[in-house]
């Protein structure tokens, strides 16, 4: 069996960081997968000050939230 490691970058609030976790456990459950190990870190680092202004640019109509 060979192993996969994959990382995810999400800027979210805690509302959409609970619906991708479904999401990522939804699709390991369909793909007789298992979670290994899932880690949640919350960052005040000003280095993702991008990702505000990108979701502005991709959706002008909508609050980031």
């Amino acid at each position: 069996m060979r192993g996969r490691r994959l990382r995810l970058g999400l800027y979210a609030d805690e509302q959409g960081l609970a619906w991708v976790q479904g999401l990522v456990e939804d699709a390991v459950g369909t793909r007789s997968a298992r979670i290994v190990d899932g880690t949640v870190a919350h960052t005040a680092d000003d280095s993702l000050d991008f990702l505000a202004e990108q979701w502005t640019v991709e959706h002008p109509d909508q609050s980031p939230g």
